[in-house]
Parts: C-alpha cells; sequence; structure tokens
C-alpha cells in the first residue's frame, strides 16, 4: 500500500509540474531527443522569454503554429520552446541524427537572432552576452544546423529563420549587427529568411509575426511547390509592411516539393480577391534566359554574353489600392522590387576573381552591399505582363559593369612572382605563334574545360605567373567592354567585335584558382603572347575573349 501512495505521489507531482508549465506557456515534446522512423522530420525552436534580454512577444505562438501546420502535413515534428543553449544543441544534434536518407528535413527558428563578422547565431533565452567574444559561446551558430542536414545525406532539407528582430544586445559591440547575413545554401537545400539580409523582422501586432502568419497560410495550400509558397509570402508580407519587410530566401534545389502535395487536375486556387490568373504565352526563341543558355523558369541570370544580370520578378496590388490603376501601380512597383531582390541574389555568387565573390566583398564592406542594392533598384524593364487577377509580372536587367565597381578588381599576386613581361622562355613562343603578325585580339579556346566565368579572370602560364590581369590595363575600355568576353561558340568568338580582324587563337589547358575562373595556357604560347604584348595593344586594351561551353 505504502508502495502505491508513494508512485501516487509521483505522478501527482509530474502532473503539476506539467500543469504549472502550461500556465507559463512552456509546450515542450514529451521528449524531443525521439523521432520515430518517417520519411519527413522537422525540427521547430521558438524562443521568447529571455531572462538577460528583450523578451519577445510571438515566437513560441509561431513554432506552435508552425509545428502543428507541419505535423497536419506529415511532417514528424519535435517542437522545443525557451530552450537553453544546452537543448538547443541537444535538439539539434539528435535532429541531424534523425533524418533518414531519401527524406526531408526541416529546420524552423523563431527568436533573437544576430551576426557577428558575418556568421549567423541563434539565442538561447539563457544567454548572456557581455562581449563580442562571447555571442560564439552563448549561442547556437547556424553553421551547425546546417552542417547537421548536409551530412544527413537525406534528399531535401529546408531551413527557415524567422530571427530577424532587433538586435537585443549593446550597440557598442561593433561587430554585433542586426538581422541575419546571408547564407550558401548545401547541395539540396533551401533557406529561407523572414526578411532581407540585415534588416529587421516585425514581431507582429497579432498571435503570429506577420511573415510566420503567412507563412502557415500558403504552406497549407495544395498544389504549390516549395518556391511558390515562399514567393507568396514574400508577396503578402511586402504588402502588409508596405515594402518595409521583404522576406529572403536562398535555394540549391534540384527537385521539386509540395508541403500539400500535387493538384494536378485541378486548377491553382485563387488568390484573395482576385479573378483566375491566365496562362502566359509560351517563351518565345529568342527569350533573353534562354540565348543567355538559362531556364526559361529561372528567377535571375546571369548573361555573360552581354555581360548583363537579367532577373524577373512578381507583385500583386496593394489591398489598399482602390482604382484599377493604383492597383496596377502598385503591383509593378513590388515585382520590380522582387526582381531586384532576384537579380542581387545571381549577382552576390558571381565571381570576382579566382578567389572572392560578390557576397564574399559584401559581407566585408557593408558599403558595398547598400551601394550594390541601390543601384538594383534602377533596373532596366525588359517587358511586364499583366494578369487577370490583377498580378503583375517584369523582366529587367542590368549591366555587370555598371553595378560592380571596379575598386573590387583588386589585382590577385601569383606564384611565383607577378610581371607585367617575363623574360621567361620568350625565344620558344615564335615556334607556336606568328610574332609577326599583328593581331587584334585573343581568343582563349576553354571547350571542355571546369571553368567558371568571373569579373577579373587571369591567364596563367604552367608555373602559374600571370599572362593577363587586371594590371596595366586601360581603365576607359575596362569600364565600357570589361576584362573580357564569354561566349558559347569559337565562331562566334572569331565574328566578335571586340577581337574581330585577326586574333589569336590559344587553347586553354585547365582552369586554376579556388573558384576555378582562371585560365593555363601552355608555356610557349605564354611566352608567345608576352613577346606581342610588348609592341601590340590587344591585351591592354582588354581585346579577350574566352569561349566557354
Amino acid at each position: 500500500m505504502k508502495h502505491l501512495i508513494l508512485l501516487f505521489i509521483v505522478a501527482s507531482l509530474i502532473a503539476l509540474e506539467a500543469w504549472s508549465q502550461a500556465e507559463r506557456g512552456i509546450r515542450r515534446t514529451e521528449n524531443p531527443d525521439v523521432f520515430s522512423a518517417g520519411a519527413k522530420f522537422a525540427l521547430v525552436i521558438g524562443n521568447a522569454n529571455y531572462t538577460a534580454t528583450a523578451r519577445l512577444k510571438n515566437p513560441v505562438n509561431d513554432a506552435r503554429a508552425v509545428s502543428e501546420a507541419l505535423e497536419a502535413l506529415g511532417f514528424e515534428v519535435a517542437l522545443l520552446e525557451d530552450t537553453d543553449l544546452v537543448e538547443m544543441k541537444r535538439g539539434i544534434d539528435q535532429f541531424g541524427r534523425s533524418l533518414r536518407k531519401g527524406g526531408v528535413g526541416l529546420f524552423y527558428y523563431s527568436g533573437h537572432g544576430v551576426q557577428v563578422k558575418g556568421r549567423n547565431y541563434l539565442i538561447p533565452v539563457n544567454a548572456k552576452v557581455e562581449s563580442e567574444a562571447e555571442v560564439e559561446y552563448e549561442s547556437v551558430d547556424v553553421g551547425r544546423v546546417l552542417g547537421k542536414l548536409e551530412t544527413a545525406d537525406n534528399s531535401m532539407n529546408i531551413v527557415i529563420l524567422d530571427a530577424c528582430r532587433n538586435n537585443p544586445f549593446a550597440s557598442s559591440y561593433r561587430s554585433i549587427a542586426q538581422g541575419l547575413s546571408t547564407l550558401n545554401a548545401p547541395s539540396g537545400t533551401f533557406i529561407s529568411y523572414a526578411t532581407a539580409p540585415g534588416a529587421v523582422a516585425s514581431d507582429g501586432k497579432g498571435k503570429n509575426g506577420l511573415f510566420t502568419g503567412e507563412l502557415v497560410k500558403q504552406m497549407k495550400i495544395p498544389g504549390l511547390k516549395l518556391e511558390e509558397v515562399f514567393k507568396r509570402v514574400r508577396i503578402r508580407v511586402q504588402e502588409q509592411s508596405r515594402g518595409k519587410q521583404v522576406p529572403w530566401d536562398a535555394s540549391s534545389l534540384t527537385g521539386d516539393f509540395y508541403f500539400a502535395g500535387r493538384r494536378p487536375h485541378q486548377p491553382e486556387p485563387k488568390p484573395p480577391n482576385t479573378t483566375t490568373r491566365t496562362t502566359p504565352q509560351p517563351v518565345a526563341p529568342d527569350h533573353p534566359f534562354l540565348t543567355a543558355g538559362c531556364d526559361e523558369t529561372a528567377l535571375a541570370c546571369i548573361d555573360w554574353d552581354r555581360q548583363v544580370v537579367m532577373a524577373v520578378g512578381s507583385g500583386a496590388p496593394s489591398r489598399s489600392a482602390k482604382t484599377r490603376a493604383r492597383k496596377a501601380a502598385t503591383a509593378k512597383r513590388i515585382a520590380k522590387l522582387d526582381a531586384a531582390r532576384n537579380a542581387l541574389e545571381a549577382v552576390k555568387g558571381i565571381n570576382l576573381t579566382s578567389t572572392s565573390t560578390i557576397r564574399d566583398s559584401m559581407l566585408g564592406d557593408d558599403t558595398i552591399r547598400v551601394k550594390l542594392q541601390g543601384k538594383l533598384f534602377g533596373l532596366r524593364t525588359l517587358a511586364t505582363q499583366y494578369y487577370d487577377d490583377e498580378s503583375v509580372e517584369i523582366r529587367v536587367e542590368a549591366s555587370l559593369r555598371e553595378l560592380i565597381p571596379p575598386t573590387l578588381l583588386k589585382p590577385i599576386p601569383s606564384q611565383p612572382t607577378e610581371t607585367d613581361n617575363p623574360a621567361v622562355n620568350d625565344v620558344a613562343g615564335a615556334d607556336i605563334i606568328d610574332l609577326t603578325q599583328t593581331y587584334t585580339g585573343l581568343v582563349v579556346n576553354a571547350k571542355g574545360i571546369d571553368l567558371v566565368p568571373a569579373m577579373a579572370p587571369r591567364i596563367l602560364d604552367e608555373s602559374g605567373t600571370v599572362v593577363y590581369g587586371n594590371l596595366n590595363l586601360d581603365p576607359v575600355f575596362v569600364k565600357r567592354f570589361g576584362m573580357v568576353g564569354y561566349l558559347r561558340s569559337l565562331e562566334q568568338a572569331l565574328e566578335n567585335d571586340r577581337v574581330q580582324g585577326n586574333p589569336l587563337v590559344v587553347n586553354a589547358l585547365n582552369s586554376s584558382g579556388l573558384k576555378r575562373a582562371d585560365l593555363v595556357i601552355s608555356d610557349p604560347e605564354a611566352a608567345g603572347i608576352r613577346k606581342l604584348s610588348q609592341s601590340q595593344a590587344f591585351l591592354k586594351e582588354a581585346r579577350v575573349v574566352i569561349v566557354l561551353d
């Protein structure tokens, strides 16, 4: 009897504690360390009741709403609320172990988040940060999450970060910035941010934050691909925030995912207060995306032949717009903002040199990001498509040379030394190249070589010494035409105005550099080109064309 009484008392205490936690707004899974076998796993974290910094209103509500929606959509969900550092790390580690090969993993976080020197950190409720150096030890690096997803070897991963509230720490910490920085999505991963990099998201006036409130609505609609869900979220959030908050995403997905399943034989659900959207006309053969070698469904594309970025954006009219003209104007404005965002994502991935990207420069210098974003709002409109549901689609483009400051294209030292005209193998070059001719340019055939275009590539000899780089070039010509031109056929290259006449043609041996943006040519050809450059101006005038696959 004593044992029975004791068991009753213990059970009563456990029940009382559970009730007490519920009253305090604390809700956890029975065992967050356990996931049963299944195809779709989710870890959902909401941190609101911070002890040493500003409390937030909605993250726990957001986490619960997302958790309930995902469970209804077939996900197996572990929900963690108001977690400390140990709980967050343990939950993330177990989440990584629970992912199954061939399945889908989803990580959602709502709460405080900061960036420090380009790295993103999620803040536990017990974090007490008294210096910049303590952020790393008092919070969770988003890289920890991405690492678990990358090593899981599952088919698809989704990361959703509603962690862009105000900076919770002292403004005197100069390296701690508000909002989050952009992340490179690991292969097979989609990353969504509640707002643009470096910006602050709204905690919401109602039960949920602005971003998550819209996300929960859209992910329940059958027949919408993952990208379309977040596109709709972006449009709605832009509308409701009057352009102050613009959700952001990055993707390396190669397949399709539907939260609520496919609906192949039913029409797409109508957006609120709209009519049926008409089907766009088939893409014309001369569609700029296609001629640049891009997929017609791409949101942005770099045309290296013309050295421009092209992008498409879509927008819905503001709910406050009453007249047809006003609706069209607001939808067009939002569409252009969306196109600028898509263009920026494409531009950030461009190689500046063989060792750096635009994204690297933006992370290192915030003024570059601001200037680049400002220039993208001046994109030239290629076409505007109006639909029956009053939405608008815009295709835009901008010159890369106008967007990217020339100051970013800094020379890269070479090994063993970098010099304009080294006297290495000069005589041997005459056996390969006719030094008596006058050449109008240089064409490098890089067909069959793993080469990635860049704004400032180099041509190297077999020892790594520079034959052609951004040293001693005519700045007027470079500003107007860029350092090199990229084309996709040798015939086009030979007829290109940049080198037309009598161009010298050489074959690349391989690519070089961290970004595979530099080209290597044979030593004898390199020697001949150096000899020619002493008396001929085609290198100084950047009359160089590279032929790509």
